[in-house]
Order: C-alpha cells, then structure tokens, then sequence
C-alpha cells in the first residue's frame, strides 16, 4: 500500500492512491473539526466613518491630479471601501462580515480563495454571532480579526472597536 492509500483508509475513503477531491474533502471535514479559539482584539472596518472617509479622500486625491488606481490604494491609508477582497459587501447592512490576516485564511484553507466566504464564530463576553469571510486584513493594528458595523452590532460592540473577542472556525 502506497502513502496516499495509507492516508485515504486513515481519511475513510477508498484507497485507489488518487488524492483527488473525495480525498481532499474528507481532509478538510477531519480539519475542519479541530477549530482552534483563537482570542485576542477585534477592530472594526467598513464603518459608515470608514467609508465616508475612503470616498472624501479618494476624491481629494483625484483632485490633485492621482490616478484613480493611486487615489484609491491612498485612501486606503484614511478610510475603507466597504468592498473585500473577493468584491463582497462589507458595508453595513451587508450582514456580518470579517477580515482575518492572509496567514489565518491560508493556514486552514490553504489559499485565499478558497477561504472565501467561510463562516466564524465570533464570541463576546458569551454573546454569539456568525460571520462571514469578506476580506483580508493587514497587519497595521493589533487587532486579530476585523468585523464590519453589522458583526459589531450583533456581538455588541461600540464602534470604532478594539475590542477583546474570541474567534473560531465553523
């Protein structure tokens, strides 16, 4: 028996040596059934300020005479889009949404994309809500997740947030 049999009989799928989706789907049920709480701050994103703040700055970059491709990664800096990475809403009214760093989403998806849309449980102080992976986060606060307007209502959280929570995989 060859090391992809033997990992397909440990996976409970026929072992015919070929790790092709069945294989690839049993892994993922394995793996995904060990979350890991993860516990730290959680910062707000694509807040009625942050949008409102993105738009104004974006138009003044405009103005002086940047690209609309420059203007934009520049208002980045100042605000949100309320758009993630995948096109999806995080404005509010969207629904819950978050954004995790690119290491989190790969370590347990192993790419973006297929992190897409994935749902997290989110837990303060014993209030539940699940949310859903809109967008990426980067590293520029302590933060280890980041929740739109509607997550942070659901959860009870006063906007604009640093705010200790609990998160796992669903």
């Amino acid at each position: 028996m060859n090391k992809i049999q033997e990992i397909q009989t440990i996976l409970g799928v026929k072992p015919d040596g070929i790790f092709g989706p069945k294989s690839r789907a049993a892994l993922e049920d394995i793996i995904s059934s060990e979350s890991e709480v993860h516990r730290g701050l959680a910062s707000s994103f694509a807040d009625p300020k942050d949008i409102s703040e993105f738009k104004k700055w974006k138009a003044r970059y405009i103005a002086d005479g940047f690209s609309e491709k420059i203007a934009e990664k520049k208002a980045f800096a100042k605000g949100d889009n309320g758009i993630g990475l995948w096109g999806d809403s995080t404005a509010p009214g969207s629904g819950n949404a978050a954004a995790l760093t690119t290491e989190d989403i790969i370590a347990r998806w192993g790419s973006l994309e297929r992190g897409r849309g994935k749902p997290i449980l989110v837990t303060n102080n014993g209030t539940q809500a699940t949310v859903i992976l809109k967008d990426i986060k980067g590293h520029m606060n302590d933060a280890i997740i980041d929740l739109n307007s509607d997550a942070c209502d659901a959860l009870g959280i006063k906007i604009p947030a640093m705010h200790p929570v609990e998160w796992e995989w669903v």
